[in-house]
């Protein structure tokens, strides 16, 4: 092989391993993309639940639901501005009817999921590779932990009473 050749199979070589490299990086970006998207439609379909859920409640209760909409309602945006900051794009949330069979049931159904969008916020950040992203999945998290105990706490004093 002479010196032509072998510049050539390494020309070619270095090209596939950069057309790898930008496939790579697109998937995870595709990645990214898809799951900010989950999460806002997740987070705009909690600010409706915490919106209604307020107004079956009174006093302390209905300003801690409020707060917590609130609360959603700001990681809605975050997540919103991350989306447009990667893509340059942005994300419609999916319209919802949430509908509510009883107060003490949808705490409860609001309780559990609280703990899964988490974990669904902590896995998100390890996958991803880009640090803000992964930072601002764990400050989610952290807020949806608060919201779980808060309504736990909703729910230990309507059952204490």
């Amino acid at each position: 092989m002479n010196n032509t050749q072998n510049e050539s199979t390494a020309t070619k070589v270095h090209e596939e391993a950069a057309d790898a490299a930008a496939s790579e990086k697109r998937h995870h970006e595709d990645r990214d993309i898809r799951t900010l998207k989950d999460f806002i439609d997740y987070e705009y379909q909690t600010i409706q639940l915490y919106k209604k859920l307020a107004m079956c409640c009174t006093g302390f209760n209905r300003q801690e639901l409020m707060r917590i909409s609130a609360d959603e309602k700001m990681h809605m945006c975050k997540l919103q501005t991350e989306l447009f900051l990667i893509s340059g794009d942005t994300h419609c949330p999916t319209p919802v009817c949430t509908r509510i069979d009883g107060v003490m049931r949808a705490l409860s159904m609001a309780y559990r999921h609280e703990l899964e969008a988490e974990e669904a916020y902590l896995d998100a950040a390890k996958e991803t590779r880009r640090s803000e992203l992964a930072r601002l999945y764990r400050c989610i998290a952290e807020d949806e932990c608060r919201h779980a105990k808060t309504i736990r706490g909703i729910i230990e004093r309507a059952m204490c009473r």
